[in-house]
């Protein structure tokens, strides 16, 4: 059986709330239910860069750079990893 929701992109449509969560929180019916992100990745999103080599900073409880990248880069030595995003990979 599958235990885990399936993945969706950031803001991407999953559902409506169910009548027994819209009636307990006073939300209306048609209240949708996307997937979401990180903070940090939600920071570069509404940054709008969008060519590789553009980047962003994101500063909160940790900082947080990001660039896009053509090609997937990780280094697990370094905790650097890609999200992908769209046809090019963050890093």
């Amino acid at each position: 059986p599958q235990v885990l929701p399936s993945v969706v992109r950031p803001g991407g449509d999953i559902s409506v709330v169910s009548p027994e969560a819209a009636k307990r929180f006073d939300l209306p019916a048609s209240c949708r239910v996307v997937g979401g992100t990180t903070d940090s990745i939600a920071a570069f999103i509404a940054s709008r860069a969008s060519s590789p080599g553009e980047a962003v900073t994101s500063l909160g409880s940790t900082l947080a750079i990001k660039m896009i990248s053509s090609k997937q880069v990780d280094d697990a030595k370094y905790g650097v990893y890609s999200h992908r995003l769209g046809d090019t990979w963050l890093v």
